[in-house]
């Protein structure tokens, strides 16, 4: 029990770390005139955007897997997605971009690092997503208002990210949203399996 209290702090403690990380870094220039990729590239911050970009895979990785452990989520699927997602998380930072807005401007719907940088982002949010969407359909067979829960908050992340990007475009906030809103997701998600049979769900 002991133990399974220790894990679920460091697993909250990480899923805080993830939008509090977000934040500090966003904020390094404006989120919302900039996205994550070019506050990384155009302003020498690109070290910064690649240390941020593996820790918070690592973080997710480490707190989505476990609390698919948690409840012998035994998909290899959904595991797989959710390791592909974490390795186009960090190809996506580590793929460099223009390095300023006359560039971007020109090569901006061109085959080039941009697009490749932008195909992998949104693969990483697309395996992500099905990978927790596959879990939280399974959660049904342990507790259908836990899987309701989980579907919901994980409609609003993908709703509201969708909102945010179309009322302030594909900027930083669209990107805080998501990280902030997928935490949630997990954090909430976590607590309601853990009152089922105390976490031993």
């Amino acid at each position: 029990m002991k133990n399974h209290r220790f894990n679920d702090s460091l697993i909250s403690f990480a899923l805080l770390t993830v939008p509090f990380y977000a934040v500090i870094f966003a904020f390094k220039e404006s989120p919302l005139n900039y996205t994550f990729s070019m506050i990384g590239n155009w302003f020498e911050n690109r070290i910064n955007f690649i240390i941020w970009g593996l820790i918070t895979a690592t973080l997710l990785l480490i707190s989505i897997i476990h609390i698919f452990n948690k409840t012998k989520f035994e998909n290899k699927q959904a595991h797989r997605l959710a390791k592909l997602s974490m390795l186009f998380l960090v190809l996506t930072v580590i793929t460099p971009t223009a390095n300023n807005e006359a560039i971007y401007s020109e090569l901006e719907g061109k085959m080039s690092f941009i697009n490749l940088h932008g195909i992998f982002g949104f693969i990483f949010g697309l395996f992500l997503l099905i990978s927790l969407f596959l879990f939280s359909r399974y959660l049904s067979a342990i507790n259908k208002e836990t899987s309701i829960k989980s579907i919901r908050l994980l409609l609003i992340t993908v709703g509201g990210s969708i909102l945010t990007l179309f009322i302030f475009g594909m900027t930083g906030i669209f990107e805080l949203f998501f990280f902030l809103s997928l935490s949630v997701f997990l954090i909430i998600t976590n607590k309601e399996i853990k009152k089922n049979k105390n976490g031993n769900v």
